[in-house]
């Protein structure tokens, strides 16, 4: 069978793909010409969009880090499943494609040039910087966490804070979550504030970069991502998933992207530590500190309102 003869993904490597053939059907390609880099910032609602657009796309969605199942959910953490995680497997994973594909994970702009793609249409997910924070801290930190997989994943294992101060959240975020203060325009901003001649294919991690992760966010910085955010082709925010969805389908003129086996809530309403969001929030007594602490992403955050 034709569709049979297709790379397989990452995800087939744990649930043959041959059961899907009949429902979803096989291969499932992103319909268009050009190719696409998704840059999905931390806590954005990323893994909901993920399981949306492997089902529709899937063999044509190269996802660095946990893969996602051709039915749009995470291959079983048990497994430990395999990760792309560094540029020699993306590279050979990009070299397979004989279609434009969208790359995506939490990436930096830039990268999809480093893998000789240059022509390509930008996607950024975007959320209320407080919300975003607050999301991170209680859902990792609040209580002690392992990490599900061997190569340590996106966020490590993590040791429980209370988060009962001002002051304690603010040295806990500016220390072991630096990188994730302003993240969004770090991320959106990308590699065009590494310097000349650095190699970024050089490094292990493509979910890092240990340089711009170091580099305080500053008015090059938003600038940048500014400039960036005003030529991307599709924004996700996460305040507005439905209106989302909708324009992604009117500017690229598909078909309903839709889930059949989801809700599209992934990650559960409530964090590692078993509290559920409606019992616990930092942002009710600390809005103002966290969005202090992103104060360029919150000024980002306006904008690309604004633009969506």
């Amino acid at each position: 069978m034709k569709s049979m003869k297709y790379p397989l993904s990452i995800a087939d490597r744990y649930k043959e793909r041959s059961i899907y053939i009949d429902t979803f059907g096989v291969p499932k390609l992103w319909p268009k010409a050009s190719w696409v880099h998704l840059i999905h910032n931390w806590r954005t609602g990323g893994s909901s969009l993920t399981a949306l657009l492997s089902v529709n796309f899937h063999d044509s969605y190269l996802k660095v880090g946990h893969p996602f199942t051709r039915d749009g959910w995470p291959v079983d953490y048990g497994l430990d499943p395999f990760q792309v995680t560094n540029p020699e497997h993306l590279s050979a994973w990009i070299k397979q494609q004989d279609h434009p594909s969208i790359l995506a994970g939490h990436t930096y702009y830039g990268m999809a040039s480093q893998f000789d793609i240059h022509d390509f249409d930008l996607w950024v997910t975007i959320r209320e910087p407080a919300a975003r924070l607050n999301s991170g801290l209680l859902r990792f930190y609040r209580k002690p966490l392992k990490s599900s997989s061997s190569k340590g994943g996106y966020v490590a294992s993590s040791k429980g804070n209370s988060f009962s101060t001002a002051s304690e959240i603010e040295a806990f975020a500016r220390k072991d979550m630096s990188h994730e203060l302003n993240g969004m325009c770090r991320r959106i901003a990308g590699y065009s504030l590494l310097p000349s001649g650095f190699n970024s294919r050089s490094k292990d991690d493509l979910e890092g970069c240990q340089f711009l992760d170091d580099r305080p966010v500053d008015q090059e910085c938003f600038d940048c991502a500014m400039a960036h955010l005003e030529s991307t082709s599709w924004i996700y925010l996460t305040e507005h998933v439905l209106p989302s969805l909708l324009l992604l389908e009117h500017t690229y003129d598909l078909k309903p992207v839709i889930h059949p086996c989801s809700n599209l809530v992934h990650n559960p309403q409530w964090n590692g530590a078993g509290v559920t969001r409606l019992q616990e929030s930092l942002l009710l007594k600390h809005r103002s500190l966290l969005e202090h602490l992103n104060e360029w992403d919150v000024k980002l955050y306006a904008e690309a309102s604004r633009i969506f």
